[in-house]
């Protein structure tokens, strides 16, 4: 045994796995390396009991496809919901005001004549039916919108985690 061989082994049988950690060049994912090897080797497949474990792998492994795709799916709800819901609001909030506008004197006739056109405008778009109208461009805006959410998952799915 030459004596590289037997200082490392003295080192390695005489050091703790944390005073290793200080020759890596990255203590840090070491020693969530070394916790991970631990856990591995005790057989016990029950959650950490710090609340560091889950930030310590995915130092280690970066983000897993299971990540990748939890985040994905709650952009996309979150995006389809909000791109749903604001052109209801808005055309609603327009409705709300021009018929609060029908009932003051000297401009009612414009809250009247603009609410019959908004109401015949979704007319048109739900064949007859005002509310299946702003349903229609709800749920045009929400297919817009989740496509533009997934457009931007795929440009910047490289730049995730810098």
């Amino acid at each position: 045994m030459t004596y590289s061989q037997q200082s490392y082994k003295k080192t390695s049988e005489s050091t703790s796995p944390h005073a290793l950690s200080a020759f890596c060049p990255s203590s840090r994912k070491f020693n969530a390396y070394l916790r991970f090897l631990t856990f591995l080797e005790k057989g016990d497949f029950s959650p950490y009991p710090d609340s560091q474990a889950g930030e310590n792998i995915r130092s280690l492994f970066g983000d897993t496809p299971i990540m990748i795709m939890s985040n994905l799916l709650r952009s996309l709800v979150m995006s389809t919901i909000l791109s749903f819901s604001l052109p209801m609001l808005a055309i609603g909030t327009l409705l709300l005001s021009l018929s609060l506008a029908s009932h003051i004197p000297g401009v009612g006739f414009i809250g009247e004549m603009g609410s019959s056109q908004v109401l015949r405008f979704l007319t048109i778009f739900g064949s007859g039916y005002p509310l299946h109208g702003i349903l229609s461009i709800g749920l045009a805006f929400a297919v817009a919108g989740s496509l533009f959410d997934l457009f931007n998952f795929y440009i910047h799915q490289g730049n995730r985690g810098e």
